[in-house]
């Protein structure tokens, strides 16, 4: 996208229905982007998603959802971090003017059989297709079996199995990759003993990818997260990410390596300030060249009534790409 003038401006509604054995949640989101330098366009994308859970008893949940989504822009998605946070994530930014539509569906279930120990399978498919590229369309089904247990009050350990498959068809062959993984992990809850209220999780899993029933290529990854507050409304996050995943618009496994680092607080009464710093990496499996990207945000809230703020907000974005 060349340089030039832009303005933008987007509309969200959500429902939600919270009770004791049914949760429901909807959303549809219409956002509009326009383009001032010669020649002019706008860019138009919207997205609307459904998510329920049903708990027919007390130790046992089924679990559902669906989302489509349609962007005029090409994303790195899997720059994102994966972090439930309440802290704002950093904005996406195009890369290329590419329109494309997303579709993703998952459901699950959750059975708590003891007070301590639980066992959940999952399942999700994924599709992106581009408007003007179909030879890049992407498509991919995964399954999860993961077993929990609670062993003290601040401790907990997971042992999981997990499997999905990339589907790409050209106009030569068939390809179809596989990734399996075994996830085993530690997690830890408790506030360290050199800063008070402060916590930390951490875990790993080995990935193990094959093509067309090939040799498996091992890659051992994981994560670990910080999270501290500190001067009474101040809350720091960060976050690292090693994994391997399939991605729209990669015809191959990207390994991808992520750090993530976010800092919320009340300047004064009504003021409140964001501040988002992110960067990763990642190469695909049949490409040893790398893809590089970081990005920075920070944001000034003022509140002028109880329902009502106004924001300035700066955000730089940087894109290295073979």
């Amino acid at each position: 996208i060349p340089e030039g003038l832009s303005g933008g401006a987007d509309a969200q509604v959500t429902a939600e229905h919270i009770g004791r054995q049914l949760q429901v949640a909807g959303h549809g989101r219409y956002s509009y982007q326009e383009y001032r330098q010669e020649p002019a366009f706008g860019a138009p994308a919207f997205d609307t998603g459904v998510r329920m859970e049903v708990r027919p008893r007390t130790r046992l949940a089924f679990y559902g959802g669906a989302n489509f989504a349609r962007s005029p822009f090409y994303q790195l998605m899997w720059l994102q971090p994966d972090l439930t946070s309440p802290l704002p994530p950093v904005d996406q930014s195009a890369i290329l003017m590419l329109q494309n539509d997303s579709v993703e569906a998952s459901g699950g279930v959750i059975s708590r059989y003891s007070s301590r120990s639980s066992i959940e399978l999952s399942a999700v498919m994924k599709e992106t297709d581009f408007e003007s590229t179909p030879q890049h369309d992407f498509s991919s089904v995964g399954a999860t079996i993961m077993w929990r247990r609670q062993m003290t009050r601040n401790v907990s350990v997971h042992g999981g199995y997990s499997r999905e498959q990339l589907r790409q068809t050209l106009a030569v062959n068939d390809t179809r990759f596989t990734n399996e993984r075994i996830d085993v992990g530690v997690e830890y809850g408790k506030s360290l003993t050199f800063a008070r209220r402060t916590s930390f999780g951490f875990g790993t899993d080995t990935s193990m990818v094959r093509e067309n029933q090939g040799p498996y290529r091992f890659r051992l990854n994981g994560n670990v997260t910080l999270d501290h507050r500190f001067a009474r409304t101040w809350v720091m996050q960060a976050a690292a990410r090693r994994g391997t995943d399939f991605l729209p618009g990669f015809r191959a496994p990207v390994y991808t390596d992520h750090a993530h680092i976010a800092v919320a607080a009340y300047l004064a009464k009504r003021l409140l300030l964001n501040l988002n710093a992110d960067g990763g990496q990642g190469a695909a499996l049949s490409d040893p060249r790398k893809f590089i990207s970081y990005a920075s945000n920070a944001k000034l809230t003022f509140a002028m009534t109880r329902h009502l703020g106004m924001f300035t907000q700066y955000v730089y974005n940087h894109y290295q790409m073979p």
